[in-house]
């Protein structure tokens, strides 16, 4: 109906089919979530581990998100290393740590603001980086973020319920890494992702 795919229909009925379908995606999110969590708890969710170039896939979640970011006219970048950055993980999880972080960062930056995603090798970890041009973390919320249903001062007027900083770091802690939050080169919020997953890098 959105996609007028029928036949044109009124711009009314079109905006209240896009308002159900994106009211639908969000209760989606929830649930999965949710589920995962749950799973997570349980000690009953298991990885599926691969050896695959994590380039790609940061990549396509970039691309994934891009239609968010310029709604808000956010530029939205990634910056990766030339040679591989091979690692031995859970291609889903990864997926969906990134989808999470990048979505957060492009929620709560201003429009006109940027986000930018990285990759790259230190310490032998892999380190997934989002930095973006908002308001930044108070260093006293960032201890309990990352915590189910807690949100930062930031996402006061926001939508969301505080589970996917949750199931980020829960997700990291099963691959053996962390979630971490600092303060982005030029102001803004930079959100870690480290995991101890590197199969090679140069």
């Amino acid at each position: 109906i959105e996609r007028q795919l029928f036949g044109e229909i009124g711009a009314r009925y079109v905006e209240y089919a896009g308002l159900i379908r994106k009211s639908g995606t969000h209760l989606l999110g929830l649930v999965n979530d949710l589920l995962d969590l749950s799973k997570i708890d349980a000690g009953r969710y298991d990885l599926e581990l691969e050896e695959f170039d994590v380039r790609p896939l940061v990549a396509e979640v970039v691309r994934l998100s891009a239609d968010s970011a310029e709604r808000k006219q956010i530029q939205l970048g990634v910056v990766t290393l030339e040679p591989p950055l091979v690692v031995r993980a859970d291609e889903r999880a990864l997926r969906r740590m990134l989808i999470n972080v990048v979505g957060n960062a492009i929620k709560f930056t201003p429009e006109s603001g940027r986000v930018m995603v990285s990759a790259r090798a230190a310490n032998g970890s892999l380190l997934l980086d989002t930095a973006d041009s908002g308001p930044g973390i108070p260093e006293a919320e960032r201890e309990k973020l990352g915590q189910a249903y807690e949100r930062g001062s930031g996402g006061a007027t926001a939508e969301g319920t505080g589970l996917g900083l949750s199931l980020v770091r829960a997700l990291a802690a099963l691959h053996g890494g962390t979630l971490t939050f600092h303060d982005a080169p030029g102001g803004g919020a930079l959100v870690r992702i480290a995991l101890p997953v590197l199969v090679s890098a140069a």
